[in-house]
């Protein structure tokens, strides 16, 4: 009378794993900004105060990675006025140095003070 359905086991197709990546390198970025209204320029440098170390006014070293590049990148663009401001990114190399003492910098007048990169942890 009633037909009994077995049911077969259905056949998986096998799951492709997402190619594993190479750990993530710290890159060093001089950040520099140009910002026209005080309000904007004082949130702009308290972000990036979160992201390296203060080397004059408006310029910072930063030892980031492509995902903290990312993040530091939008929450600038969060808080600045594309038509009035500027940000600019300048990336130096691998952040593999033990001291900013290097070849990478030149510096006249007042001595740039010595910062070990291994502080640069966030």
């Amino acid at each position: 009378m009633f037909a009994v359905w077995r049911r077969l086991p259905l056949k998986r197709k096998p799951q492709r794993r997402a190619p594993s990546r190479p750990p993530s390198r710290r890159e060093l970025y001089l950040v520099a900004y140009d910002i026209a209204d005080e309000k904007r320029l004082r949130a702009v440098h308290k972000t990036v105060k979160g992201f390296g170390e203060p080397l004059q006014y408006s310029v910072f070293l930063c030892a980031l990675n492509e995902v903290q590049l990312a993040r530091l990148k939008a929450r600038l663009l969060d808080v600045i006025y594309a038509r009035a401001d500027q940000v600019l990114f300048v990336r130096l190399g691998p952040a593999q140095l033990r001291s900013l003492t290097s070849h990478r910098f030149s510096v006249l007048g007042r001595r740039m003070p010595v910062r070990d990169l291994r502080e640069l942890v966030f």
